[in-house]
C-alpha cells in the first residue's frame, strides 16, 4: 500500500494562519517526495459544529472547528476523533509517520497521539516552531496554559518523539536528538513576482501582524513595533526626511496604542501625530488584500528583540515577502542573517535599541534610486530560499532514514 503521513495539530489549513501556511509548505514537500498527506486540524467561519471532510490541494483534510479559551484544553473530542481517522485511514495506507504540529494548548491531544502510535507502531515527529518565554501574567488563562505546555512539552511530548522538525538552528540544537532533527523554515507553496512600485510614490515600507495583547509591558512584546514607530520619529521629525511612507497591517491605531501600558500612551499619541501623513493604518485585511499591500511595497520591516522565543521561531512574514519578491528590513534574530543578505535582497539593522543606527541605514534605502531598489527586488524573489520544491529531497531522505 502507499505510504501516508498524517499531519495534526492546531492550524487552519491551508492559509488561515501561519501555522496553517507553515504545514502547508511542509506537505507540499513531503507530497512531492512521494508520501500521501492527510491532515486533521482546525477550520473557522462555519456555523457546522462536525467533523468535516473535504480535498484540499490534492490533500484529504478533515477538521473540527476552531475553539478557544478553556475550550483548548479539553482535548478528549479531538483525541476520540483522531483515532477513528487513523483507522480509517489505515484501511487504505500504510501509515510511515505522525507528524505532531507543537504548540500551545494541545498537549493532551497530543499525549492521546503518542498513546495510539505507540500501542500501532507508527513512527512520531514533533514539528516544532517555537519556545515561550516566562510568560505574562496579564492573561492568567494564557500564563497558566502556557506554564503547563512548556513542561508537558519538555519532559513528555518531545522525548516521546522519533525524530524532530525544528524551524531553527536555536531550536535543533535544543531537541532530544539534534543528529535526527531537520530544520525546515517556513515554506512558500508559489513563487510569484510582485507588482512593481509606484515610481511616484515615496519609499514605502510594510509591517503585518495581528494584535491582540493590551496593556502589557514592552519587553513582553515579539515583534518591536514601538521601535518602527520611534524610527519613523527620528527619520522625519529629527532628521527631516519625510520621502518615506509605512503601512500598518493587520490593525488600527487604536490596537497599537491599546497594546501599551497606560503610562506610555501618551508619548505614542504625540508621536503618530507628528507622523499622521507618513503612517497608514490599514486595520484587518483579507490575505489577498495584506499581499497586494506588501507587493506594492519597497520594503517589509520586522524588528525583534533578541530573546528565546525569538531565536528559537522563524518569522513567517520573512518568508512571505521574499516570495513575494519584496526585500525584508530585519535585525538579525533566529536564522534571519542565513536568508536576508545586506543590501542584496534586504538591510540587516541593528537590533531595536539603537533606533539612531536602524535609522542610519533605513535612510540610505530611501536614498536609493528606483533601478537599486528594484534590483533588490529581484534578488529577493530569485534565489527561492523558502520554495517548498527545494525541500523535497530533504524531507525525502528524512523520511526514509
Amino acid at each position: 500500500m502507499q505510504k501516508a503521513i498524517i499531519y495534526t495539530g492546531n492550524f487552519l489549513f491551508p492559509d488561515g494562519n501561519a501555522a496553517g501556511k507553515r504545514v502547508w509548505g511542509n506537505a507540499k514537500a513531503i507530497k512531492a517526495a512521494g508520501y500521501e498527506v492527510i491532515c486533521f486540524c482546525f477550520r473557522k467561519d462555519d456555523p457546522d459544529s462536525g467533523l468535516q471532510k473535504k480535498i484540499c490541494d490534492d490533500m484529504q483534510i478533515y477538521s473540527i472547528p476552531y475553539s478557544r479559551g478553556i475550550h483548548r484544553v479539553n482535548n478528549v473530542y479531538p483525541a476520540i476523533l483522531f483515532r477513528r481517522i487513523l483507522k480509517e485511514v489505515r484501511k487504505m495506507y500504510t501509515i510511515d509517520s505522525v507528524i505532531m504540529y507543537g504548540t500551545l494548548g494541545t498537549s493532551g491531544y497530543n499525549m492521546a497521539i503518542i498513546r495510539f502510535c505507540q500501542r500501532l507502531g507508527i513512527r512520531l515527529i514533533c514539528d516544532k516552531v517555537d519556545l515561550f518565554d516566562e510568560p505574562h501574567k496579564n492573561n492568567l488563562l494564557r500564563y497558566w496554559l502556557k506554564k503547563r505546555d512548556l513542561y508537558v512539552m519538555d519532559h513528555k511530548i518531545l522525548p516521546s518523539c522519533d525524530k524532530w522538525i525544528a524551524v531553527s538552528d536555536y531550536l535543533k540544537k535544543r531537541m532530544p536528538d539534534p543528529e535526527k532533527t531537520m530544520i525546515v523554515p517556513p515554506l512558500s507553496v508559489e513563487v510569484k513576482r510582485t507588482m512593481v512600485a509606484d515610481t511616484n510614490q515615496p519609499t514605502t515600507i510594510a509591517y503585518a501582524s495581528l494584535i491582540s495583547e493590551k496593556g502589557i509591558p514592552v519587553s513582553s512584546w515579539k515583534d518591536r513595533v514601538d521601535a518602527i514607530v520611534d524610527v519613523c520619529y527620528v527619520l522625519l521629525h529629527v532628521r527631516n526626511i519625510p520621502d518615506f511612507k509605512m503601512c500598518f497591517i493587520g490593525f488600527t491605531k487604536d490596537q497599537f496604542l491599546g497594546q501599551f501600558p497606560e503610562a506610555h500612551r501618551a508619548e505614542y499619541q504625540d508621536k503618530l501625530r507628528v507622523l499622521e501623513n507618513h503612517i497608514v493604518f490599514y486595520g484587518l485585511q483579507s490575505n489577498t488584500n495584506a499581499q497586494k499591500i506588501i507587493s506594492q511595497s519597497d520594503f517589509t520591516i520586522l524588528l525583534r528583540d533578541s530573546k528565546t522565543c525569538t531565536n528559537a521561531g522563524f518569522p513567517t512574514k520573512v518568508s512571505e515577502s521574499l516570495s513575494l519578491g519584496v526585500p525584508v528590513i530585519a535585525n538579525a534574530t533566529s536564522d534571519i542573517a542565513i536568508y536576508v543578505h545586506d543590501m542584496v535582497n534586504g538591510c540587516i539593522v541593528p537590533d531595536p535599541h539603537d533606533i539612531e543606527g536602524i535609522a542610519d541605514k533605513i535612510e540610505s534605502l530611501i536614498a536609493l534610486t528606483r533601478e537599486q531598489k528594484d534590483i533588490m527586488r529581484t534578488n529577493a524573489i530569485n534565489d527561492k530560499p523558502f520554495y517548498y520544491e527545494k525541500y523535497v529531497e530533504n524531507f525525502k531522505a528524512f523520511l526514509m532514514n
